[in-house]
């Protein structure tokens, strides 16, 4: 990463500046590179929402591979029930 020399002074509350200066702590950064990467991570990252929708899909996939698992369904039968499954979601999620 290049940095650019360029410097921002930012006022922020007692609240936030204990909160950044603890991240820093735990990631071992200096409060400005871990003001940088909030910032990076704001800008660049994906949204709680978005977050949220991959565990989801996540969930159902193992939740999918345990219950077909369980049941001992055959491999044609898997796939079957795959394709139902993804269109009753209208989008591919299994």
């Amino acid at each position: 990463m290049t940095l650019r020399s360029k410097a921002y002074c930012v006022r922020m509350s007692n609240q936030l500046e204990s909160s950044v200066i603890s991240i820093a702590d735990q990631m071992g950064m200096s409060v400005p590179e871990a003001l940088r990467y909030l910032a990076e991570l704001g800008l660049n990252g994906k949204s709680y929402e978005q977050l949220l929708h991959d565990m989801e899909v996540r969930l159902l996939q193992k939740s999918f591979e345990i219950c077909s698992a369980t049941i001992g369904i055959s491999n044609s039968e898997k796939e079957k029930a795959r394709r139902v499954c993804n269109d009753i979601f209208m989008q591919e999620v299994l």
